[in-house]
């Protein structure tokens, strides 16, 4: 079987943005990660980090905070 070509292969196959995702498969994994990562600190509470932080000073300090 032969390869395709620009004129046969599919419509969705002849896409640059479909060669780039089959060529180049870590870029997008990369891709993905850094915006996950983007993601996460946007939407990310840090008020979970509060009562952690209450115990830590108020163990070094022995005051109430």
């Amino acid at each position: 079987m032969a390869e395709p070509t620009a004129t046969t292969a599919p419509e969705h196959a002849r896409h640059p943005a479909w060669v780039a995702v089959t060529r180049h498969p870590w870029w997008t994994a990369v891709g993905i990660l850094v915006i996950a990562i983007a993601l996460l600190i946007a939407f990310w509470d840090w008020n979970w980090f509060k009562p952690i932080v209450e115990h830590q000073v108020e163990a070094r300090t022995g005051r109430k905070f």
